[in-house]
């Protein structure tokens, strides 16, 4: 015997006495996913393996919607052979909790990809700074930064510090006859 008190039949959209009170028939409420899940739980608890079950699950509304639902179970009553001849339980619907968490989880893939996509943007940036666009070879700025993290080392460690700079004339006659692979 199922019994499912005005609570439960309202929460799936239907009136006190419209829903079947055999176990095949509830059954059919659930997703066609969740089952296996819910059937094996229920086998359990009847077979005395588990005392306590919890399930999230899919289950039809009235109206055809799914919502999701929290079903919480407990053995309760034994027969003189020792079976398990009584499990209560509740059902409480968390389709607003669940449809937030499919939010979040959405937001949360949506942020990293921006955040991943702003990496690629910063790691470019970094290049353009650093970089001269027609040559490739490193600029000023990168010499700058290279220099003061090599004197600071050198000042750190208490070695030897040696800078040579090559400065080319008319590098751009250069450039012009000779073109930039030169």
């Amino acid at each position: 015997l199922i019994y499912f008190n005005p609570g439960y039949h309202s929460m799936l959209g239907y009136s006190q006495g419209e829903l079947s009170l055999r176990p095949l028939d509830f059954l059919t409420l659930i997703h066609e996913q969740d089952r296996p899940k819910v059937e094996r739980l229920g086998r359990a608890c009847l077979r005395g393996r588990v005392q306590n079950f919890e399930v999230e699950l899919r289950m039809q509304h009235k109206s055809g919607q799914w919502q999701w639902v929290q079903l919480r179970g407990s053995r309760v009553a034994y027969d003189e052979n020792g079976k398990v001849s009584r499990v209560i339980g509740t059902a409480l619907n968390i389709d607003e909790r669940k449809r937030a968490e499919l939010a979040l989880r959405q937001s949360n893939q949506r942020l990293k990809s921006t955040l991943n996509h702003n990496r690629t943007l910063q790691e470019k940036l970094l290049e353009a700074a650093v970089m001269d666009p027609l040559t490739g070879l490193f600029n000023r700025r990168y010499m700058n930064m290279t220099l003061d993290r090599a004197f600071y080392s050198a000042r750190r460690e208490e070695g030897k510090f040696s800078l040579i700079l090559l400065d080319v004339d008319l590098f751009k006659r250069v450039n012009d006859t000779y073109g930039h692979r030169v």
